[in-house]
């Protein structure tokens, strides 16, 4: 099998694995503002803040421009539509959240200033001195709300919208009640991915959830952040500029709540979806940042003086199975863990890593407080084990049907390789390849006649804050709903939250439904004069800077 493989992997193509949204962790309590007065007087207090970060050097300039290019085309300049890793890292240029997460993930003012109370039902906001949009006008509470209330993205209008109580707005305050706990509903207020960006209240009537519209025009892409949008042409390019009338906060905070500097006069971001002329033109000088180049280049880059920046991403690799179809596989467990036990799991993982990873089975929830073992130490979580699929199958009472592989394009080196794991196990299957615009389509009807799936979602620090789709949509277990539910009522990091969490690992275990393979590593290679700002798997694109600015302007 191993010697097979070998021959198979030396001739397939290495797949570049795509970035998804970086999560933010989860509130902890810190001392807060009671007041408007000493929210604007007061500074945080020593032994709740993280040390003040410090000051620019001098040798840092202002100045010049940056050409990143990215895999995915951007569609429209809105917030709440152009999500996860590849989008937000832009839109954040030009976004802001009425709130923002710091490097512990205390919730720190970012368009506003806050007070919250201790049992996180009641929020009160207003506006941080001196925030103005990008078009002069100063932000009034009125804009703050009104993009709350916009919720065109489904999760804010999941967990966002049907939780508001109230909301009163007294001299410029605003009081918002909650009607219960959820985690998800102070995350997508405070979330560094600006699903609820503060926009100008008249640009989120008009393209508000009614409307089915999202914004296009830079004329109507108008934020508070420290880049404006001065050009945008659909599935090619965006273009942003320094905006001088911004007002950062002040120091002492960390990450995105950190002041942002904006030291490049501008950044244009190209969409280019083969990774190979990507990193050509990053080696001929066209771009001047890149992720994931291919590894054959290695040499070239290091010879060029290309700087490389190896992080843990934010998004993981995962096999889906179709728990709501028609198969055998979606209505039987063990049928599921016949087709893992099949799969060299940790040589399938090494490949797609590029020997970055070597073991399979992580867990979902990023943040340590929540590691769990239980995924890893499954028994199907192995080497190919042929005896143990062999026994599954007969508890499944298997009897040659195919198994039906679901891949896109971009993944046909994982077919290839699934294909022959089970072919060794005496696993029939068939492969069905589609256009990757056409997956979600057909991955999100269970009438399709799918088993597996293969693709990259993104990963988020708490068991709650995992997506739907991970937690919902990809299994169909009463109990395993049950348990997802309760979790949600508990306040996180509670000895219940914890008890109730590790029941519901192993019951997703147990399912076999949504198998989580490996973290996908990232790297950035960018120009030897580029320095660029990083926490996590966030690059901070508003605070990077040249060496020397004049030397990298527009082309």
């Amino acid at each position: 099998m191993r010697k097979m493989l070998a021959l198979l992997l030396a001739i397939v193509m290495v797949c570049s694995l795509a970035g998804c949204n970086k999560p933010t962790p989860t509130p902890s309590q810190s001392e807060q503002p009671s007041t408007k007065e000493e929210a604007t007087k007061t500074e945080p207090a020593p032994s709740s803040e993280p040390e003040p970060t410090q000051e620019p050097t001098p040798q840092i300039q202002k100045g010049g421009n940056l050409n990143w290019v990215y895999y995915n085309k951007p569609k429209t300049l809105d917030p709440s539509k152009d999500t996860g890793f590849w989008n937000y890292a832009w839109t954040t240029l030009a976004y802001e959240s009425p709130l923002c997460r710091d490097t512990e993930g205390n919730i720190r003012p970012q368009v506003c200033d806050f007070e919250l109370s201790d049992d996180q039902l009641t929020l009160k906001l207003w506006v941080r001195d001196g925030v103005t949009f990008h078009d002069g006008s100063p932000v009034e509470i009125d804009d703050v709300i009104a993009s709350i209330q916009r919720t065109v993205h489904k999760s804010p209008r999941q967990y966002v919208k049907p939780f508001i109580k109230d909301i009163q707005v007294d001299k410029g305050v605003a009081t918002i009640t909650f009607t219960e706990y959820n985690e998800k509903t102070l995350y997508y207020i405070t979330c560094n991915n600006p699903f609820l960006a503060v926009i100008p209240k008249e640009i989120a009537e008009k393209y508000s959830e009614e409307s089915g519209e999202f914004i296009k025009t830079v004329a109507d892409a108008i934020g508070t952040g420290p880049y404006k949008f001065t050009d945008f042409v659909e599935g090619v390019s965006v273009s942003l500029e320094r905006y001088e009338g911004y007002v950062p906060v002040k120091e002492g905070y960390t990450g995105f709540a950190a002041p942002k500097n904006a030291y490049l006069d501008s950044i244009t971001v190209f969409a280019n979806t083969d990774p190979s002329t990507s990193t050509l033109a990053l080696l001929d000088g066209q771009y001047d940042l890149f992720s994931d180049v291919p590894s054959d280049f290695d040499a070239q880059l290091k010879a060029k003086g290309i700087k490389s920046l190896d992080k843990p991403g934010s998004s993981g690799a995962v096999f889906y199975f179709n728990t709501f179809g028609k198969g055998l596989a979606a209505k039987n467990a063990d049928m599921r863990k016949a087709i893992m036990a099949a799969i060299d799991v940790p040589e399938f993982v090494s490949y797609m890593t590029d020997g970055k990873i070597t073991k399979g089975g992580f867990c979902p929830a990023t943040d340590e407080a929540y590691q769990t073992d239980v995924f890893s130490t499954a028994d199907y979580m192995g080497e190919d084990n042929v005896e143990l699929a062999k026994k599954y199958l007969a508890a499944a009472g298997y009897n040659g049907e195919e198994v039906q592989l679901a891949f896109s394009s971009a993944y046909d080196n994982v077919a290839t390789l699934l294909a022959n794991y089970l072919k060794a196990a005496g696993i029939n299957y068939k492969i069905t390849m589609m256009e990757a615009g056409t997956v979600s389509e057909f991955y999100g009807d269970p009438n399709n006649a799918w088993d597996i799936y293969y693709t990259n979602p993104s990963m988020n620090s708490t068991p709650t804050l995992l997506s739907a789709t991970l937690m919902e949509t990809n299994y169909n277990s009463p109990e395993k709903d049950a348990l997802w539910k309760e979790l949600q009522t508990l306040t996180v990091g509670s000895k219940e939250y914890m008890d109730k969490w590790k029941e519901l690992s192993e019951k997703m275990v147990d399912d076999c439904a949504v198998i989580f393979l490996h973290m996908n590593p990232i790297v950035w290679s960018f120009h030897p004069d580029l320095h660029i700002e990083y926490e996590g798997s966030s690059p901070y694109w508003f605070n990077s800077y040249w060496d020397n600015p004049s030397e990298h302007g527009k082309k």
